[in-house]
């Protein structure tokens, strides 16, 4: 800068500067003069009074923050009174005399031409000055020259026209007499980069002065006097350092906000032109000469200084070209770095550039780097910023080389301090870009916080798209760079160039070069280990990888807006392959190959499976092949006996079904059968029609070979697929049938399946296949068909079926030298080998049972068989006549038609093989030979026997249960069913029967009970008889029949038993001609009558009025009535009254009432209760009814007919509150408060007392072993804990029940037919309730035996031993179940009146109605366990679920803001699609859950179905507040908007449907809102339906349910 351009600034200095100056000269002028002597006596102390200079030090200096109170003839005064003094000779005769030796030393100062040219040279050179007078001097006499542009003669000539046009300077009007003189300059510097060229130039030089020290720029010395106090009151002042302080502390909550906004002022100066910057001009000056950081650029923008950003980048390129800079002026350049990052308004370039961006996307944040941030945040998204502002983004990336130190950003620091406190205090680490490498490596890590990896993947964004902003892999790679991939020798393209220069693709070039090296180039080493690095770490996210994001940048944005986690991105890309644009999916999937050869592309992989790969994989990790250690990695996740991290499980999972799209992402498998795929299967690239096809080719070479053998020759012996690539086939299929994902052949026509049958079920290990072979007869075709051939593919080999495998992998082994596909022939010979394990035996059962399923499931009987399958069964069997062979056997006439090749014949082939067998057809000698061996494993083994297992199941069930102990040893279940051959009502069983009872007259040993009985006699009598066509059998009958031979006594009576079933299945085959040939009923067999449901409440005891526990019995119980009738039942279900006995009697004598009136009162309260909480009975007894009362009679008469009732005397302790005696043992003594002894019961602790008298007994005694035959009939009492009490009780000896009272003691009851003297007991009489309703029923079928009896736990033994052995001795069939539950405490106490707290069913109607005490009772009561009531905790259920819950849903989609017509609109389930994930989401869940639903109120968990209801009411608002359909309808996406709210009510119609047996007038309420019509209400609508035809709503008001208030 030359110094005539500052030749016209005149100085004046302050009473420190100038006391030599004489005190007459400049005395009393200020503060006499009429202008301003009231504002100097008003504004400054009386001491500086005489003194003129020190009133203008206290002038200047004042507090005020604006010019209005000083007058203004005072401020003109002012001015002409500094203008005249600095024109003044003292002035100048004070600078000569106070630098009088700087002056001789500075030579270019001592020119006298020039007017003031002596002060404005030694203020240019204050740098050179040392401390002393001078240096005081000339920082003094600035301090008021700056505080009016005017003082500054060339400033204000150069400036006068931009003073003007951007309004700086001091206007006369009195609206703008606030505006200050002093601001000009300010004012200037904020608009510099708009100035005229003069001026501009003129600005930038006063700020270049000012920078020394920060009392010459005025208003920032005024604004951050107290902020330099605060912050800055041990640093001196000088060369910048109060500056750099203010500057480093500007971000604190505490800095003054005026203070601020004039540093941003100062620091967008130093933007412009870095001298301004004292600090980085001293520190770096000789850097800055050396390496030449003068050049100007082409930047329009009309700067004629050099540029911060400019010196920046020059430094910078020479530090990454390796020269020397100073430490100073490395911490310089580092501040200049993080202010630039701090605060965006310091670069003008962005400023610029992104003004529209900021206003629009960041304009509510603050500095701090947030604004920039946010900017970055949006350059991430597709069009989120502009071209220029991301232009100007990566400028500022490159100018603060933002990648190479962590502490350049604030924001990135102050967020990843305590990661890096916690992860990266290694000494590795030490160096500010390995941090960065550092959070890298850790940005998914458990110890990475949300802010710290936000900030950094927003900086890396950068980075990923220049190579050369990241430090270590520049470092390394430079020279390579520059060498293969065409890169710029330098750091930065020219030194001093700003302007656009990314170069993406340097960084895809060296990976080419580190993985596929051409022969004779390869990078360095420490190059490549670099370019592995930064491929790790930036696996992480899409957006940084710019090959694939710029590509993607519209798929991600439409397929993958969700995905923001670590590698989600890409995961997101890899799942939609298919649904990508032409260019993206090409790039996808050239990464998804590399990702496949390159485990640490995968972050997943290389996250959560590091230590599993250290412990397991570490061979395969060594040799360097990173397909063999993905393949260890598939196999040890398959692997039972290993357990793999979930995260782990995870990513190998998401790793195979990516590899189903493309055979190249499996890099083993292609590497294995890549000439073997283009050679077979060319054009063929989705890795399950790659296997498909290739098996296929296997499996036609070994028919090929085997026939070939066959035929004596070896054509098409070869295989025509590779070994390597075979077993590589077999690893695949393996994998399939491990987990369903990996098998879109059953994968996508099981979808429906899987959801309805297994979607309790874990997937992988094989379970989901296994579960849906469970449920084949259930499957839809699509998936049956799937899951055929997935057999089929498992029976042809074993070593496939990967549940097969796992559970015999040890007996695989030693049995079976380790040959997994022939394993399940292996081990079917080890059956009886004690060494083999259960588990594994019984899935041999299980296999076996599959293959005698269907012929073609097993091969080796398929091949022995082959002669004889054409012959006899060919195709399915349709019976178009029947013959009748020598022996009397039907025999199928054989129509051939096509087997379905993908359904079970359900062991039509095997049976018919046997029928023929049985018939003595002539089968070849290998089929007969196997038959034999399949009939005694079916024997021993019934499972084996479909067709058994079809025709048998009911009978099976009911005679030959697993719970009977002799029936789980093998055999016992076929001994069972024809030992009970008389008794079986299933014709198509018995018939079925007598096959296998007629089986043994072939061969002995297809009944294997019987040849294990007579081995021995076998050996001894029959050695020489050869097995077959019956003869061993005939000659054990021979002998038998001589009596000359003395026999096992086990055989003897085995033969006798067999004798007799001959005659039996001879009889039954007889009426089976009878009903085919002519097609009439038989009386031969019994028909089955489908069943009614009969569900009962205990009939309540009427000594008091209903409580809570009563109606919690009640409404569950009706509960399941409702839902019965839902599904189609025919429901009878009764309630009622008992009001018979002693308690009765003694309450009415309390009450003062005659006993039937007492009971017709208490009575009609429970009936009141019952109906007001909406109880769907079908009849209320009362045990006072005449019909009641003459069944009783007959009851009576018919036990003591049948010689159960006999008269005696009975003596024993009675509890009256009970009304039963109780045995001696089960009674205990208690001291009670008065210190006298008590006997109590020791089950209900109600006192005793000794009665002796005579009375009725029944003969209880006779039934505990028809009791235990009943309990152990089936699941028959609920939860298991009372099923094991009841058995607990039977366990012991039965003693016999007193069932009379005499009448002188209880008058209140039934007296005994004939005996007036004698009253029958009331629980006989109250349990005989259900006689009379079944009795009264009006039902069209027998409803008896009850489905269920629904009672409290304290009559357990009332129902579950005394009324089902009244039943028995009566000969009737006892209940079919009963579910017990648990009692209701009271805020965790026990309901009783002494303690006060009996809650009334009205007091809760009263406050929640009905409906809320109904869902609370069932979505709080738990059969097994007691529940806890407290009014608190309804009021809260009922809001949530009833009002908030549900009612929010209804009302939202319901209310007339959004759906003012009032419609339900029809959709296409196509239009879903448009709801994109959510909608997804929420459909999936809406599928699921009226099934499982269904399965818990089938199992009385009534709670637990009303938590799926709520699970999908949450998911549905949930769904509807994402989807923001009044957004849809005011931006007219009408298709979105009807499909939003079509998905809502039908979830609300499902909602209401699933809970009408819970709240039935609240789902009423519901479904008429919807407009549901009544014959649509059933559960077959319980499932989504769709409709495109749209349906009005109902009139009633959306809000089902108000809040109530409860304090």
């Amino acid at each position: 800068m030359m110094l005539s351009h500052y030749s016209g600034i005149f100085l004046f200095v302050t009473i420190a500067s100038l006391s030599s100056v004489s005190a007459t000269d400049i005395a009393g002028k200020i503060a006499t003069n009429p202008a301003c002597k009231d504002d100097v006596t008003r504004l400054c102390s009386s001491q500086v009074l005489p003194n003129d200079l020190a009133v203008l030090d206290c002038l200047q200096n004042r507090r005020s923050d604006s010019d209005s109170d000083i007058r203004t003839e005072c401020h003109s005064f002012l001015w002409q009174f500094k203008l005249n003094l600095t024109k003044g000779d003292q002035f100048l005769e004070a600078a000569e005399k106070m630098c009088s030796d700087e002056l001789k030393t500075l030579d270019e100062c001592r020119d006298q031409s020039l007017e003031g040219h002596k002060l404005s040279c030694l203020l240019e050179n204050s740098d050179s000055v040392a401390q002393g007078q001078c240096k005081s001097f000339l920082v003094r006499i600035g301090s008021i020259i700056f505080s009016d542009f005017r003082l500054v003669e060339k400033f204000t000539t150069a400036c006068q026209g931009d003073i003007s046009k951007f309004n700086c300077g001091r206007l006369d009007s009195e609206e703008e007499k606030d505006h200050k003189q002093g601001s000009t300059i300010e004012c200037l510097s904020e608009h510099v980069r708009n100035l005229t060229k003069e001026c501009h130039l003129q600005t930038l030089r006063v700020a270049e002065l000012q920078a020394d020290d920060y009392h010459l720029d005025r208003p920032l010395f005024l604004a951050c006097r107290d902020d330099r106090e605060r912050f800055c009151r041990n640093t001196q002042a000088g060369q910048g350092r109060v500056y750099k302080c203010l500057i480093k502390n500007k971000m604190q909550n505490d800095m003054s906000t005026k203070c601020r906004e004039k540093l941003v002022r100062r620091q967008q100066l130093v933007s412009e032109d870095y001298k301004v910057s004292k600090g980085l001009v001293r520190a770096c000056k000789q850097e800055i000469i050396e390496h030449k950081c003068f050049k100007e650029t082409n930047s329009p923008v009309k700067d004629r200084k050099v540029k911060l950003a400019q010196v920046l980048l020059c430094l910078e390129n020479a530090m990454h070209a390796g020269s020397a800079i100073g430490g100073e002026c490395q911490a310089e350049m580092l501040d200049h770095r993080r202010q630039l990052l701090e605060d965006y308004r310091l670069s003008p370039e962005v400023v610029y550039s992104c003004q529209e961006d900021i206003k629009t996307n960041c304009r509510t944040k603050e500095i701090g780097g947030k604004t920039l941030h946010c900017l970055m945040k949006h350059a991430r998204k597709q069009n989120g910023i502009s071209d220029t502002c991301l232009r100007a983004l990566e400028d500022l990336m490159r100018i603060t080389d933002a990648g190479s130190d962590w502490q350049v950003d604030s924001l990135l620091k102050t967020s990843c301090s305590s990661v890096v406190e916690t992860a990266c205090k290694n000494p590795a680490d030490s160096q500010p870009a390995s941090v960065i490498s550092c959070l890298m490596d850790k940005v998914f890590s458990d110890v990475m916080t949300t802010g710290c990896r936000t900030a950094l993947l927003e900086i890396q964004y950068f980075v990923a798209r220049d190579f050369r902003l990241d430090s270590q892999l520049y470092a390394q790679c430079k020279s390579d760079a520059a060498q293969f991939c065409n890169a710029a020798p330098n750091w930065t393209e020219e030194a001093n160039a700003i302007g656009p220069q990314r170069n993406p693709l340097v960084l895809p070039c060296l990976y080419r070069y580190a993985y596929h090296p051409p022969a004779d180039s390869s990078l360095k080493p420490e190059c490549a280990d670099e370019v592995r690095r930064v491929m790790r770490q930036r696996a992480n996210s899409v957006d940084l990888i710019p090959e694939v994001e710029e590509p993607c940048i519209e798929d991600l944005a439409s397929m993958c807006f969700e995905k923001t986690g670590r590698g989600e991105e890409m995961q997101c890309l890899q799942d939609n392959l298919e649904r990508l644009s032409p260019v993206c999916k090409q790039q996808v999937s050239n990464y998804t190959e590399e990702e496949a050869e390159h485990l640490e592309l995968n972050p997943f992989i290389t996250t959560y499976c590091s230590r599993f790969l250290e412990t397991h994989c570490q061979d395969e990790m060594d040799d360097g092949d990173e397909g063999q250690v993905m393949e260890c990695l598939v196999e040890y996740k398959m692997n039972t006996e290993t357990t793999m991290n979930s995260k782990c499980r995870a990513a190998v999972e998401h790793f195979q079904l990516i590899a189903l799209q493309d055979f190249r992402f499996s890099a083993h498998f292609k590497r294995a059968c890549k000439l073997d795929i283009s050679r077979l299967c060319p054009n063929i690239k989705a890795k399950p029609q790659v296997v498909a096809c290739l098996s296929e080719m296997i499996r036609n070479d070994s028919v090929a070979q085997s026939l070939g053998v066959r035929a004596g020759n070896h054509v098409g012996s070869q295989h025509r697929v590779s070994q390597p690539c075979r077993q590589q086939l077999r690893n695949q299929l393996l994998q399939q049938h491990e987990d369903v994902q990996l098998n879109p052949n059953v994968r996508k026509p099981c979808a429906s399946d899987e959801k309805r049958f297994c979607a309790q079920i874990k997937p992988g290990q094989g379970r989901i296949l296994e579960c849906l072979k469970a449920h084949r007869k259930q499957l839809e075709d699509i998936c049956h068909a799937a899951i055929f051939q997935a057999e089929k593919e498992e029976m042809d080999d074993s070593a496939v079926d990967f549940q097969f495998i796992q559970q015999c992998k040890d007996p695989i082994r030693r049995l079976c030298q380790n040959d997994a596909s022939n394993a399940l022939e292996c081990l079917k010979g080890y059956l009886d080998d004690s060494t083999l394990e259960v588990h594994c035996k019984q899935l041999v059962l299980e296999r076996m049972a599959e293959q005698n399923l269907d012929i073609r499931f097993n091969p080796n009987l398929k091949k022995a068989c082959s002669m004889d399958i054409p012959k006899f069964c060919q195709g399915v069997f349709i019976v178009v006549s029947i013959s009748h062979s020598s022996d009397g056997y039907l025999v199928y006439v054989k129509v051939w038609q096509t087997a379905s090749k993908d359904r079970e014949l359900e062991g039509k082939v095997v049976d018919c093989l046997k029928q023929n067998f049985v018939a003595k057809k002539p089968l070849t000698q290998s089929c007969s030979d196997h038959l034999t061996v399949i009939m005694e494993q079916q024997a021993l083994h019934y499972q084996l026997d479909p067709v058994l297992v079809n025709l048998c199941d009911k009978e099976i069930q009911i005679h030959c249960g697993p719970e009977e102990p002799e029936n789980t040893r093998q055999g016992q279940v076929e001994e069972c069913l024809k030992r009970k051959f008389d008794t079986l009502t299933s014709v198509e069983c018995r018939r079925h029967v007598a096959l296998l009872i007629t089986a043994v007259q072939i061969d002995i040993q297809a009944d294997p009970m019987l040849h294990r009985a007579c081995a021995i006699d076998l050996v001894t009598l029959c050695k020489d008889v050869p097995p077959g066509d019956g003869r061993r059998l005939k000659c054990l009958l021979r002998f038998k029949e001589q009596g000359q031979a003395k026999f096992d006594p086990k055989c003897f009576e085995m033969l006798n038993t067999r004798t007799q079933l001959f005659a039996k299945a001879s009889k039954a085959r007889f009426c089976e001609q009878i009903k085919r040939n002519y097609r009439k009923s038989s009386r031969c067999f019994s028909s089955e009558k489908s069943e009614p449901f009969f569900v009962t409440t205990p009939i309540f005891y009427v000594n008091a009025e209903p409580h809570i526990g009563h109606i919690y019995t009640a409404v569950l119980a009706d509960s399941s009535a409702r839902f019965h009738r839902l599904t189609g039942n025919s429901v009878t279900f009764s309630t009622g009254t008992d009001e018979h006995g002693l308690k009765i009697q003694q309450a009415a004598l309390h009450a003062n009432e005659e006993p039937g009136r007492f009971c017709d009162h208490v009575s009609g309260l429970f009936k009141t209760a019952l109906n007001k909480c909406e109880i769907s009975y079908t009849d209320y007894i009362r045990t006072t009814e005449k019909r009641h009362k003459e069944n009783v009679h007959l009851f009576w008469e018919l036990l003591s007919e049948r010689g159960y009732i006999e008269k005696g005397k009975y003596e024993g302790w009675y509890c009256t509150a009970d009304e039963a005696f109780v045995p001696e043992d089960q009674t205990t003594l208690v001291k009670l408060p008065n210190g006298q002894e008590q006997r109590v019961s020791a089950e209900s602790n109600r006192p005793v007392e000794w009665f002796s008298e005579e009375n009725y007994l029944f003969k209880l005694s006779k039934l505990r072993e028809d009791l235990m035959n009943w309990l152990k009939s089936g699941p028959v009492i609920r939860p298991l804990r009372h099923y094991n009490l009841v058995k607990s009780w039977l366990d012991q000896e039965l003693i016999d029940l007193s069932i009379s009272r005499p009448h002188a003691r209880l008058s209140w009851g039934i007296p005994v037919p004939g005996d007036s003297s004698q009253t029958i007991y009331v629980w006989l009489d109250a349990l005989l309730n259900y006689v009379t309703v079944a009795k009264d029923s009006q039902s069209e079928m027998n409803i008896w035996p009850p489905s269920v009896h629904v009672i409290g736990k304290d009559i357990l033994k009332f129902h579950g031993i005394y009324w089902p052995a009244f039943l028995l001795a009566a000969g009737l069939e006892p209940p079919k179940s009963l579910l017990v539950h648990g009692h209701w405490l009271v805020d965790d106490q026990k309901m009783s009146k002494t303690t006060g707290n009996v809650v009334s069913p009205q007091s809760c109607i009263d406050l929640v109605t009905a409906t809320g005490l109904r869902y609370f009772l069932m979505h709080e009561g738990v059969p097994a366990s007691d529940g806890n009531f407290s009014m608190k905790r309804m009021v809260r259920i009922a809001n949530s679920d009833l009002a908030d819950g549900i009612g929010n849903l209804v009302s939202r989609c319901c209310g007339k803001s959004l759906n003012p017509l009032q419609m339900r609109p029809g959709v296409s389930p196509s239009s879903f699609e448009s709801c994109s994930s959510p909608g997804s989401d929420l459909l999936s869940l809406l599928e699921r859950t009226p099934d499982i639903v269904y399965n818990e109120y089938q199992q009385w968990n009534f709670y637990k179905g009303i938590d799926q209801v709520m699970a999908l009411v949450r998911g549905a608002n949930g769904f509807f507040q994402t989807m923001e359909p009044w957004k849809l309808k005011k931006e007219g996406q009408l298709d979105q908007l009807n499909a939003t709210m079509a998905v809502t009510m039908e979830t609300a119609r499902v909602v209401g449907t699933l809970l009408q047996p819970i709240v039935p007038s609240y789902s009423e309420r519901l479904l008429d809102k919807l407009g549901v019509p009544q014959e649509n209400r059933s559960w077959d609508f319980a499932r989504p339906r769709w409709t495109t035809t749209e349906t009005a709503l109902g009139p009633q008001q959306a809000v089902l349910f108000p809040r109530i208030k409860f304090e």
